[in-house]
C-alpha cells in the first residue's frame, strides 16, 4: 500500500465515521417513527424494521473492520518489517477484511433488491425489470466468486484474479444501480412533464426535482461510477471512493424509508399543483394497504389482501 493510498484509506476511515453517525441518526429516526405508530403496524412495518436493522448491522461490520485494519497497520504493527506498507500488503486478505467485503456485498443485494422492486411498482410492467433482474443475478454470482478469489491466503482484492473478478462484480452492481436510477428518474420526469404547464411553479418544481433525486438514489449512482472508474484505473483514490460508496448504499435507502414511515408521499399536498392531470404517485406509509405508482397498484403485504377479502 503506497503512501498516497494510506492517506486515502485514512481519509476513508474519517469519512466512514461521519457517515456512520448520520446513518445512526436515520436509523433511530426511522425506528422512532415506526414505534410511535405501532398500532398501525402490519407486515410492511415489520419488513421496514428488519430491512433497516440489517443495513445497520452490515454497515457496522464494514466500518469497524476498516478501523481495526487501520489500527493494526499504523499502531499495533508499525514495527513490522517493511513498515505499514508491507504489513497492509501481507494481511490485506485477513479474515475480518473478507468479512467486511461480504457485508458490502450483502448491502448491495439489499439495496438493489429494494430499487428493483420500487422500479417495478413505478412502471407496472414486468418487462422493464428483466434486464435489472439479470444484472442482479450476475452480481450475486460474481460477489461469491470475488469473495472466494480475494479471501484466499496471500490474495489481494486489488491485484491478480481477484481484481479482475472484482472489476466485473463492481461493473455489474454499478451498471445495475445506474440503470434502475435512470428508469426511475425517466418515469418520474415523464410524469411531471404531463402535468399542466400552469401548475409548474418554481418552488414546487424544485421540491419535486429534489424528491426525484432522493428517491432514485442519484447521488449513490454517481459515487458508484466514480468508484468503478478509479478501481479499474488502479488509482489509489479507489480506497476512498469505495468506502464512501459502501456507506452511501446504506444511507440512500434509509432516506427513502424515512420518507415512507413519515408519510411523505410524492403526491402530497405540496405536489398536487404539479401532478394534477396524471395518475397519483404515492410512496407507501405504514398505514397504507396499497401504494400506487403511475396508475398501477402494488399490494404492500398479505394483511392488506386479507382485509380486502374480509370486506368482500
Amino acid at each position: 500500500m503506497s503512501l498516497f493510498r494510506q492517506c486515502a484509506f485514512y481519509a476513508a476511515i474519517l469519512a466512514n465515521a461521519v457517515l456512520y453517525g448520520i446513518e445512526l441518526i436515520l436509523y433511530c429516526w426511522i425506528t422512532h417513527s415506526l414505534l410511535s405508530r405501532r398500532d398501525k403496524w402490519r407486515r410492511a412495518g415489520t419488513f421496514y424494521v428488519v430491512f433497516n436493522t440489517a443495513l445497520l448491522c452490515f454497515s457496522t461490520i464494514f466500518v469497524v473492520t476498516e478501523a481495526v485494519f487501520g489500527l493494526e497497520t499504523w499502531v499495533l504493527h508499525r514495527d513490522f518489517p517493511g513498515g505499514p506498507e508491507e504489513y497492509s500488503e501481507a494481511f490485506v486478505s485477513v479474515w475480518y477484511t473478507t468479512f467486511s467485503t461480504a457485508s458490502c456485498a450483502a448491502v448491495n443485494l439489499l439495496n438493489e433488491g429494494l430499487m428493483i422492486y420500487r422500479c417495478h411498482c413505478l412502471w407496472q410492467d414486468a418487462r422493464v425489470i428483466v434486464v435489472p433482474l439479470l444484472l442482479y443475478a450476475a452480481s450475486f454470482g460474481l460477489s461469491i466468486a470475488q469473495l472466494v478469489a480475494s479471501g484466499g491466503p496471500h490474495e489481494n482484492f486489488f491485484a491478480g484474479l481477484a481484481k479482475s473478478i472484482g472489476t466485473a462484480y463492481l461493473a455489474s452492481v454499478i451498471v445495475l444501480g445506474v440503470l434502475v436510477t435512470a428508469l426511475i428518474v425517466a418515469r418520474l420526469t415523464h410524469t411531471m412533464r404531463l402535468s399542466r404547464p400552469g401548475a409548474r411553479r418554481a418552488g414546487l418544481a424544485l421540491d419535486a426535482s429534489s424528491r426525484i433525486v432522493v428517491e432514485s438514489e442519484l447521488p449513490c449512482a454517481a459515487l458508484g461510477v466514480a468508484y468503478l472508474a478509479t478501481f479499474a484505473a488502479r488509482s489509489d483514490l479507489c480506497v476512498f471512493f469505495g468506502a464512501v460508496y459502501a456507506i452511501s448504499k446504506v444511507i440512500a435507502p434509509q432516506v427513502i424509508l424515512l420518507r415512507i414511515v413519515s408519510g411523505a408521499t410524492f403526491a402530497s399536498a405540496a405536489d398536487t399543483a404539479i401532478l394534477t392531470t396524471v395518475p397519483v404517485l404515492t410512496m407507501p406509509s405504514i398505514s397504507d394497504e396499497v401504494h400506487s405508482y403511475g396508475g398501477g397498484a402494488c399490494v404492500r403485504d398479505a394483511d392488506a389482501a386479507e382485509d380486502a377479502s374480509d370486506k368482500v
